[in-house]
C-alpha cells in the first residue's frame, strides 16, 4: 500500500484500501506512519473496511451484480 506515501490524491488513497479490502490480501504500507497525515491514518485505522478485509473464511470479494447488463452495455 502506497497511501500515505507518493502523492496519492484522497480519492485514490481510498480506492487503494478499498481494493485491499476486497482482495483480503495482507496489509503491507510502504510509508512511514509516525510521519503520515491524519487523512490518510484515518483510512488505514477504518475499522469497517478492515472487517470487509478480515471475512472469517478468508475469501476475496467476488461480482454479485454486473451493471454493464443493467445500462444495456
Amino acid at each position: 500500500m502506497i497511501i500515505g506515501n507518493f502523492g496519492l490524491s484522497r480519492d485514490q488513497q481510498r480506492a487503494q484500501m478499498a481494493m485491499w479490502a476486497i482482495m483480503a490480501a495482507p496489509l503491507l504500507m510502504s510509508a512511514d506512519l509516525r510521519k503520515m497525515d491524519p487523512y490518510s491514518k484515518s483510512i488505514l485505522l477504518n475499522k469497517d473496511v478492515i472487517a470487509i478485509n478480515q471475512d472469517p473464511m478468508g475469501q476475496p470479494g467476488s461480482i454479485i451484480l454486473d451493471v454493464s447488463s443493467l445500462l444495456g452495455l
